[in-house]
């Protein structure tokens, strides 16, 4: 029986565009199907699916669509779900009805979940509207690449007149043939407009200006495709947005924190992620140690504890008298999924939270095994061993603590890709300073290394640092570029936001309109 296909939208901004149905589908997913425009983030949430890429980018080397078909085919003969992801919505501008009518013919039974296009998702990140009472009470969506022939006088007569706010995707390379048709056809060279570009997932660019001057504002801006053009309607009221950026190179988690405690004006942008080395830890001796405590610190760390039960056949009823101590309510959530619940979660997710729950909870003779990566900072062990040395030293004839450490695995960073423009503007010498992160994270001193030895330091104005023993691997090579180092108040998500707030002073952020109630909205300046 041939396997079922999805075509889900991944959404254009980030995994938070992805509906909870395309969430569940991917978790499910025995293969995945991803375009360029994917955020790499989303195939996370597919951890046992096969992964392939069949990108489709205008101007640039792309997988041809008979290609995808034959793929999607070949697949539904191997697995039961697979999902066919890309960015924005598979039926708005993309190849989605080809690719059911492929499907159909060849008895493969697919659907469609919905996500978040560019035409909505885009403009939200600014915080703009296609409608607006008094300016626009409608809206049309057009694509400025066709594979048909070109719009007749007529036709663009019938755009021109539209009293709407006009939305053209894919024209950020036909933005003097938009210019000229529109204008020619009836359209005021004064009508505003406002240009977003998508450069990366999460991250925008935006310029306003005339009809005229669509092309010259783009060079001038440096503005590249992927992006909207947006003509008249509510051009007039937009308001550029002062949006910091942020790049993370942390785990997921930690990344996911940190996002929750900043405020929406910041923008975010992944520069590299984690790669596991799990280690083949004999559990069944650790187990025989009979110890009354497992403390993990992080979701992969309880994955790979479960991982070694299985391989190891150690039944689960092994561990009914040992109590387990979780870092955060996610590696508490994930050990959940197992059927186990966690004896001991600190208020906040942190080393020294856990390590101070912990130490309430421990009796004199208690054994704990303290299982996580193998670059993780000694806080938990070491803070640990001066617990047991100084309760030993309060105690009468006593039986002492005994703390054993056992890295389950081990972590390493590689780059991300970390824009979606063409080569060519990547090429741009000009673009470079402006694709600048103004802080850098860094969550750990394997990422700090990995940042130096990829080179990204020049891609930050300044850096975040979640303790001074990670911020003193690049403190020389930052001292010498002149970039600006801040150590978080504690080494947690919390400390960190906090570090990044401190970059970031009220005055620096916001908006460059200025406060109006008139319905037209501000005019250009």
């Amino acid at each position: 029986m041939a396997g079922k296909i999805y075509l889900v939208g991944g959404g254009c901004a980030s995994p938070a565009f992805l509906t909870l149905q395309g969430k569940e589908l991917l978790a499910q997913a025995d293969a995945v199907v991803y375009d360029a425009l994917t955020d790499p983030r989303l195939l996370d949430f597919a951890p046992q699916a096969v992964k392939i890429s069949k990108g489709k980018r205008g101007h640039q080397s792309s997988a041809a669509q008979s290609e995808i078909h034959d793929s999607l085919l070949e697949l539904s003969e191997k697995y039961k779900t697979i999902v066919r992801l890309q960015g924005g919505d598979p039926m708005v501008f993309g190849r989605g009805m080809e690719e059911i009518e492929f499907l159909r013919q060849h008895g493969v039974e697919a659907g469609v979940i919905p996500g978040i296009s560019s035409v909505l998702g885009v403009p939200a990140l600014e915080q703009f509207g296609l409608t607006k009472r008094g300016l626009a009470d409608s809206f049309m969506v057009l694509t400025a690449s066709s594979a048909n022939e070109n719009r007749t006088y007529e036709e663009w007569k019938t755009i021109a007149g539209f009293q709407g706010t006009l939305v053209f995707l894919m024209g950020m390379s036909r933005l003097e043939t938009l210019s000229e048709s529109l204008i020619k056809a009836g359209k005021s060279p004064e009508t505003e407009c406002v240009l977003l570009s998508s450069i990366a997932p999460g991250r925008t660019r935006s310029a306003k200006c005339h009809l005229s001057d669509l092309e010259q504002t783009r060079a001038r801006e440096h503005l590249y495709s992927p992006g909207l053009v947006i003509i008249g309607g509510t051009a007039s009221a937009f308001c550029k947005q002062k949006r910091p950026t942020v790049l993370l190179t942390g785990t997921n988690s930690l990344n996911q924190k940190i996002e929750e405690r900043l405020p929406v004006r910041i923008q975010f942008q992944q520069v590299l992620e984690p790669v596991y080395d799990d280690f083949d830890v004999e559990l069944r001796r650790l187990l025989e140690w009979k110890p009354q405590w497992l403390v993990l610190t992080s979701a992969h760390g309880t994955d790979d504890l479960m991982r070694l039960l299985k391989e190891q056949q150690i039944d689960l009823r092994s561990l009914q008298n040992i109590r387990f101590a979780l870092i955060g309510k996610q590696s508490a959530k994930r050990l959940a999924e197992y059927g186990i619940f966690a004896d001991l979660i600190p208020e906040h997710a942190s080393s020294q939270d856990l390590l101070a729950a912990l130490c309430k909870e421990l009796h004199p003779g208690d054994r704990v095994a303290l299982l996580q990566s193998r670059q993780a900072i000694d806080v938990l062990y070491a803070g640990l061993k001066k617990f047991a040395a100084q309760q030993a030293a309060l105690l009468s004839n006593p039986e002492p603590v005994q703390i054993i450490q056992k890295p389950l695995y081990s972590v390493s960073y590689q780059p991300v890709e970390r824009f979606w423009l063409p080569q060519k503007a990547l090429d741009d010498p000009d673009l470079a300073e402006l694709l600048k992160g103004d802080v850098l994270v860094l969550g750990s001193r394997e990422a700090a290394r990995a940042v130096l030895h990829f080179d990204l330091l020049k891609q930050t104005r300044s850096i975040a640092a979640i303790s001074a023993e990670v911020a003193d691997v690049v403190r020389a090579a930052c001292q010498q570029a002149g970039i600006r180092i801040l150590i978080a108040p504690s080494p947690d998500a919390k400390g960190i936001a906090a570090c990044i707030e401190q970059a970031f002073p009220q005055a620096d952020t916001g908006t460059d309109c200025p406060q109006t109630d008139q319905s037209t909205g501000p005019s250009i300046r």
